[in-house]
């Protein structure tokens, strides 16, 4: 059969006689219908449904046929939709004339025979949910209680007799909770007139019932209660009214608590304590004015905990229907370019390329990984003359041009030194209409303190910022690797110690010259610490300085176990004085 249907994706030719032989073929496969089955269904609908309208009708005829009938229901959802319409019919007389259906077969007859409107009477349902779950509930479950450890014959027999109607009676009453379910779901009013005048009648068998109910529909149906709050106003009643019954047959002062770590099994008052705690937030879910009302209408009717519960879900939808999504980032630098402020005289000019740089600082320093690394990875040590150098120092400026660009969003005009004639040859210039920026870029590898100064005065202040539209001017230092300067009156400062030695003087330079806007800004582009180097330089530290060393480059810090070195030597004759390292 599979070499002649395959998958199903290209069908022979089949007669009526091969679709029917096919279809009562499948059932027999181990893992459930072939892949080829839907396929052939749906491409002979017609006989299918014949066939299939048989196999459901013949369930009465015997075990063998009630289980083919069986394994029909159950793989239903899998149908076509005109299949599953045309065996609603079926699927109503296949679950209320067989009397053995297990709860599973139950549920997925029942899915197919109310899935479509008015195809099952609302009276004869009503009536035949009734009968069912009365008759379960209302004759009590036997109680087996311990099982002795020797009986004899007549005693074995009286045991198994005992379990086999506990067995029976626990199969009608997974049958009446799937019942009930449906009732609830698609008949809510009826649903709760007729249980709330069963509790009044018989308060235990309907509390044992609504237990039942509330641990089935909490044990994988969690899902149902959003779809029926997502119905409007019915939905909300409905489940507003099952969290109260539920409340009254699982009250929280008889709740399961379970130790952390331990292992336990999930049971059925696990499942239905689940399903009361979901009840709320399902309620709130809905994220509507009746939600609201109908969480208000219980908080009304509580108090302690339960009530400020309640009051948390009411805050947190009045949250959620506030908030606002974000807008969607499209046009995203004309977005800025239009709401940064405005760039219209000297000082904000300044202000702006001050900000901007410091933007661009910030990113290096803590933004994308590979802009840290382009500015620490090239090996200056490497460098074999002033050309190429300055050559290396060229790809720094225009990476810190590119940079300065993205974060001007067009506020201004960034260029090059390439681009800019030989006599003014600054790093990077920002200019708008006649106001001009300079900013000057210094690397930390192959500057000395004095070199420093000598270009902030005489470089960037003394040839790019005397022209009156050019009194703004940036003295940029990247900090590559750790390092320190020797201070010319002795000793040695860090890198934060000379951006306030250049900011020193700076600050002089404007003093002198009231016009000026001059600022130094220090990057640090060093690499962050490998967090194993560092681990293995504190294992290092707290070993200790050698204590032993035998002079061929073995040493001892004289803790733990001896090495090799050291059990020669004494096997040997040798002492450890003669080993002691000097200090």
């Amino acid at each position: 059969m599979y070499l002649d249907l395959g998958d199903g994706e290209a069908l022979p030719a089949l007669t009526e006689h091969e679709v029917r032989q096919a279809i009562r073929y499948a059932p027999f496969e181990i893992n459930g219908f072939p892949k080829w089955f839907w396929p052939v269904v749906t491409a002979h609908e017609r006989v299918a449904l014949d066939e299939f309208r048989t196999i459901l009708n013949s369930a009465v005829l015997g075990a063998v046929s009630a289980d083919k009938a069986e394994t029909l229901i159950r793989h239903l959802d899998e149908a076509p939709d005109a299949i599953r319409q045309g065996l609603a019919q079926e699927a109503w007389a296949y679950v209320t004339g067989s009397s053995k259906t297990q709860e599973y077969a139950t549920e997925a007859a029942l899915t197919v025979a109310t899935a479509i409107g008015g195809s099952v009477d609302r009276t004869a349902f009503e009536r035949e949910a009734w009968a069912r779950i009365t008759a379960a509930f209302e004759v009590a479950l036997p109680e087996l209680g311990e099982v002795p450890v020797a009986m004899d014959v007549d005693e074995a027999r009286a045991q198994q007799a005992l379990e086999g109607v506990f067995k029976e009676r626990s199969r009608l009453r997974a049958n009446a909770v799937v019942w009930g379910s449906f009732w609830l779901w698609h008949f809510p009013d009826s649903f709760g007139r007729d249980w709330e005048a069963w509790r009044a009648s018989n308060k235990p068998a309907s509390e044992e019932f609504m237990f039942d109910l509330a641990a089935s529909l909490g044990e994988d149906r969690k899902a149902r209660l959003r779809d029926a709050a997502g119905n409007g106003p019915q939905g909300l009643k409905t489940l507003k009214t099952l969290y109260e019954w539920v409340l009254s047959v699982v009250p929280e002062t008889e709740d399961r608590t379970h130790e952390d770590g331990r292992v336990y099994s999930v049971g059925a008052r696990d499942q239905a304590q689940g399903l009361r705690d979901a009840l709320l937030p399902a309620i709130a879910s809905a994220k509507s004015q009746a939600a609201y009302e109908t969480l208000e209408d219980l908080r009304g009717k509580t108090d302690g905990n339960r009530a400020k519960y309640i009051r948390q879900l009411q805050f947190n939808m009045r949250e959620d229907e506030a908030a606002t999504p974000p807008l969607a980032q499209q046009n995203y630098d004309k977005f800025e370019h239009d709401f940064a402020p405005p760039v219209t005289d000297y000082v904000s000019f300044a202000q702006t390329v001050h900000n901007d740089l410091l933007a661009v600082k910030r990113s290096v320093e803590q933004g994308e990984f590979s802009l840290r690394r382009f500015f620490n990875s090239i090996p200056f040590e490497h460098v074999k003359t002033d050309t190429e150098g300055l050559a290396l120092e060229e790809d720094f400026q225009a990476l810190l041009g590119s940079e300065l660009n993205h974060a001007s969003v067009g506020r201004y005009g960034v260029s090059l030194e390439p681009i800019l004639p030989d006599s003014t040859r600054r790093d990077v210039l920002c200019q708008i209409g006649d106001l001009r920026a300079t900013v000057e870029l210094k690397m930390s590898i192959r500057w000395t303190l004095e070199d420093y100064l000598v270009a902030l005065e005489h470089q960037l202040k003394g040839q790019y910022m005397q022209s009156t539209n050019s009194k703004i001017g940036f003295f940029v230092v990247v900090l590559q690797k750790k390092r320190r300067w020797n201070m010319p009156s002795g000793g040695t400062v860090s890198f934060p110690g000379l951006l306030d030695i250049l900011g020193t003087k700076a600050r002089e330079l404007q003093t002198a010259d009231s016009g000026l806007f001059l600022r130094v800004v220090g990057i640090d582009a060093t690499a962050k610490d490998d967090f194993r180097a560092v681990r293995a330089a504190d294992k290092a530290k707290n070993v200790g300085a050698p204590k032993y060393d035998d002079g061929n480059g073995n040493t001892w810090v004289g803790r733990g176990p001896r090495p090799k070195w050291v059990k020669d030597a004494l096997a040997a004759g040798r002492g450890l004085d003669e080993f002691l390292a000097a200090k």
